[in-house]
């Protein structure tokens, strides 16, 4: 029979639902790619359900991107009290101390580099920083993060580590999977690009959204 300490720990990790949709828009400007994209967030934990609407502005090339992200949580943003317990007496106060969940709103902005020369496996790397407040609580930080691209781009592993006074440093991974309808487009030179040129601006012109869910 599992201990009490690990029934506790399986009862602080449930499984919860999380749900994004978004619309955006790209198009093509002076040989870079602007775009702008708008999504809602909802996530829910063990003690509160969280919601959230974002706006992202987007400026991608063929070899440096710039983006800037701004979140603002919606409907309900704290939990319920939790934790209560006993934490000192104050003259004839008997004082406690408990705990509360609350959604932050927040920016980040970043920029990245794509290594293209390695044509079967493309690496990227982008890093910026992120300001975050809510209750009281204000945090500035850091985020650098670095991903691969099998397959002709069909599989991309990704992992990102960020720092801040507040929540200190925080490591993540993250394997995901895309699938492409339709046939390979053909593209033709132009003027001001070659047809490698278009078909990297092509690629970033299908890129997914890069932002904090």
């Amino acid at each position: 029979a599992p201990s009490e300490e690990q029934s506790a720990c399986a009862a602080c990790l449930p499984g919860r639902f999380a749900a994004n949709a978004g619309l955006g828009t790209r198009v093509l400007y002076l040989s870079r790619l602007w775009g702008i994209n708008a999504y809602y967030d909802y996530r829910n934990t063990h003690r509160q359900h969280y919601n959230q609407v974002s706006l992202g502005l987007e400026n991608l090339g063929q070899t440096w991107d710039f983006r800037l992200n701004g979140y603002l949580p919606v409907g309900w943003k704290r939990s319920p009290f939790f934790h209560t317990q006993f934490y000192a007496f104050s003259g004839h106060s008997l004082l406690i101390r408990r705990s509360r969940d609350f959604a932050f709103k927040g920016a980040n902005a970043e920029a990245g580099y794509h290594f293209d020369r390695f044509q079967r496996l493309p690496l990227y790397v982008a890093a910026g920083p992120y300001y975050l407040t809510g209750s009281g609580e204000t945090a500035w930080g850091g985020q650098l993060r670095a991903s691969a691209e099998f397959f002709d781009r069909v599989l991309r592993l990704e992992g990102n580590v960020s720092y801040d006074h507040l929540f200190k440093w925080i490591g993540q991974g993250r394997l995901s999977v895309y699938w492409f309808f339709g046939k390979k487009r053909k593209f033709s030179p132009t003027g001001e690009l070659s047809c490698p040129n278009m078909e990297l601006l092509a690629a970033r012109a299908v890129q997914p959204v890069d932002r904090s869910e």
